[in-house]
């Protein structure tokens, strides 16, 4: 155990050839160690303990004689275990007084704190610093003494014995570790140098990685943040330079990834940034401030600075340059990959803009480059912003209506067109906003598939679909021939609880599977067409009828309608519109429906607002169909309403 970790006992001398003094110096010191008011003043001293240490002991040791305290002074020391403090009386006839015992005790150990104990007819303290000096290990007790004066003594001259001991050993320690420390420099001197060079490279390649994409060698976004600050900071002082930023995002490197793998997605990014960087105007301009400077963000995200342009437009011609230089195909993995990139430029020339902003506002536009059909470029206006802080108001706004449920659903029958029976319903999903009212489907489910969101809003249209269902069913003698549709996106399809969670809602509402059908698009068999199969099966056993939605718009093959479990085909809405004028319409209308038949499939076709795109799809022998020339979507109580009427009675619950 190291001195450190020693118990923190203090070792006490009392030097006097009166052994009554003996027993006060131990009466005193005895037990007061751990009193409040002595805890008070170690506090006030030395600073407060941790609640957990344990209290200092004394150690009472005695001597008659000045050379009985030295011989015991000696023998401590040789034990390893020293005297703190020692109270030396000044007068001890015969033998030594108490100055020179001071002095032999000092020799055998210079680190005693002594309290000279004295009579106040003794020396003064003018004759003990005309002896010894003014000294910090001396101090002067007159008696007769008080008991608190001896405690305080002995608490605060033993931790400062102690502490100077501390320091010593400490200071010991680092002077060996210096030697030994320098002996080894003198032994190994070009081991060491190596050692150091080695940690050098070390260090630079640290402080590279942390600003360098590691797949690519481009910078990172902190390494890019510093450069554009720097420019927004310049341009303070420079009015008239002027900078750009393009944010470049690769359309549909998804589908690369997922198709060729992630070692040759990441080839393609790596031979992608080597045509970005041949694209600016030097290729070691990369990390040079004040130069163009071309960084990766993430993914499949780049960014470029362009810094000192002669003309705003300039950027706009680095960013067709960049597409050009994209544009040609790239070989990776033995195949020919052509991609193309969308970027947004935001210009560097309005005051007050921080670098964060300017990023904010190239992404801006580059999310309006590829909404605009991908493979473009556009520039970056303050109508870009005020459309994106009301996409995020859109999106805070819609997660609140998840969690109050302000939504309603509407039903809107499906026919049979030769006999114009109800057939069922397709639910609708409505949000009714506290400020904007009613606001439409083709604005806030797209913000609901990109947030995820659209996962618990589906389950609570299931959710209200199924309780419909129950009502509907309870009071109704047909009820197993009326289904309800709901559509089902491709987040939702993707969510590994997909299936477990449509049983628990079976479960938990008692409707029948088999007056549940969705409606599921082509874009979303596309997406993964193995696992939407086995989603499909497992659906037929819950009873479901998948119907595939919006046939006809999408890329599907016909081959994968023999694979596909689907029971009905859903025509999409702009072929019925376009049927009554366009004769080609109305034969693709006629090659579904044969085709379908042919599978044992039923055709709905949706849209239907004329009386002659009624009369066409009944001659076309398409077998149920929607639209408002049949009937609007309607609330739940007025579709409750229109079973009454067909002389079926319910109740909306």
């Amino acid at each position: 155990m190291s001195d450190a970790e020693q118990p923190k006992n203090r070792r006490i001398l009392v030097i006097d050839d009166n052994e009554a003094i003996h027993q006060d110096f131990r009466k005193i010191l005895a037990g007061q160690a751990a009193t409040s008011s002595l805890r008070e003043l170690k506090a006030a001293l030395l600073g407060a303990e941790p609640a957990q240490a344990e209290p200092i002991r004394y150690e009472i040791d005695a001597a008659l004689q000045g050379q009985e305290g030295c011989q015991k002074v000696r023998a401590a020391v040789a034990r390893g275990s020293p005297y703190g403090v020692a109270f030396v009386d000044m007068r001890m006839p015969p033998g030594w007084d108490g100055l020179e015992t001071i002095e032999q005790i000092w020799r055998e150990d210079p680190d005693v704190q002594v309290v000279i104990c004295t009579a106040y007819s003794d020396y003064s303290w003018d004759d003990v610093v005309a002896r010894f000096g003014q000294s910090d290990r001396l101090l002067l007790l007159k008696k007769p003494f008080d008991n608190a004066e001896v405690c305080q003594l002995a608490c605060a001259l033993t931790e400062k014995w102690y502490l100077a001991r501390q320091a010593r050993l400490q200071l010991q320690e680092l002077e060996e570790m210096v030697q030994t420390r320098t002996a080894e420099l003198q032994v190994s001197n070009r081991q060491l140098q190596d050692q150091i060079a080695e940690r050098r490279s070390a260090e630079e390649r640290l402080r590279h990685d942390a600003f360098h994409d590691a797949l690519t060698g481009l910078p990172n976004r902190a390494l890019f943040m510093d450069r554009l600050t720097h420019c927004t900071e310049r341009r303070l002082r420079q009015p008239d330079r002027q900078f750009a930023v393009l944010f470049l995002d690769l359309d549909n490197f998804k589908v690369i990834n997922d198709g060729l793998g992630h070692a040759a997605g990441d080839e393609l990014l790596v031979k992608v940034a080597a045509r970005l960087s041949a694209s600016v105007r030097a290729v070691d301009s990369l990390a040079r401030i004040g130069d163009d400077l071309t960084a990766r963000l993430g993914g499949d995200e780049f960014v470029i600075l362009l810094d000192d342009l002669q003309r705003p437009n300039d950027a706009v011609l680095v960013a067709e340059r960049v597409q050009k230089h994209l544009s040609p195909p790239f070989s990776i993995g033995g195949h020919d990959i052509v991609i193309s990139s969308s970027i947004g430029i935001a210009l560097g020339g309005q005051p007050g803009k921080s670098a964060d902003e300017l990023l904010r506002d190239a992404d801006t536009a580059m999310y309006r480059a590829k909404s605009a059909g991908k493979a473009q470029h556009a520039l970056f206006d303050e109508a870009m912003h005020a459309a994106a802080m009301g996409r995020l108001k859109l999106e805070n706004d819609l997660r609140r209506a998840i969690e109050q449920q302000h939504f309603v659903l509407e039903y809107q029958p499906i026919l049979a067109l030769d006999t114009r029976a109800l057939r069922g319903f397709e639910a609708l999903l409505r949000w009714r906003h506290a400020e904007r009212g009613l606001i439409a489907p083709g604005e806030f489910i797209p913000v609901s598939e990109e947030t995820g969101l659209i996962v618990p809003l589906g389950h609570w249209v299931l959710q209200e679909v199924c309780r419909q269902i129950t009502g509907w069913n309870a009071c109704r003698p047909s009820g197993r021939d009326l289904s309800v549709s709901v559509n089902i996106s491709k987040r939702q399809m993707a969510d590994p609880g997909f299936i477990d969670q449509v049983r628990a809602v079976l479960r938990e509402s008692g409707a029948d599977g088999g007056n549940l059908k969705f409606e599921i698009t082509e874009s979303v068999i596309m997406e993964n067409p193995k696992s939407i199969i086995a989603i499909l099966h497992q659906l037929q056993g819950l009873k479901i009828e998948s119907h595939m939605d919006d046939f006809g718009t999408g890329q599907s093959s016909l081959g994968y309608l023999q694979e596909f479990p689907f029971d009905v085909l859903k025509i999409d809405r702009a072929f019925v519109q376009c049927m009554a004028r366009s004769r080609k319409h109305a034969a693709i209308i006629q090659a579904i429906v044969n085709l379908a038949h042919n599978l044992n499939m039923k055709v709905v076709a949706e849209g239907i607002e004329t009386d002659e795109q009624l009369a066409q799809l009944q001659a076309l022998d398409c077998d149920y169909g929607q639209g408002f020339l049949l009937s609007p979507p309607l609330s739940a109580d007025a579709a409750s309403a229109l079973l009454t009427a067909l002389a079926e009675p319910c109740s909306t619950r």
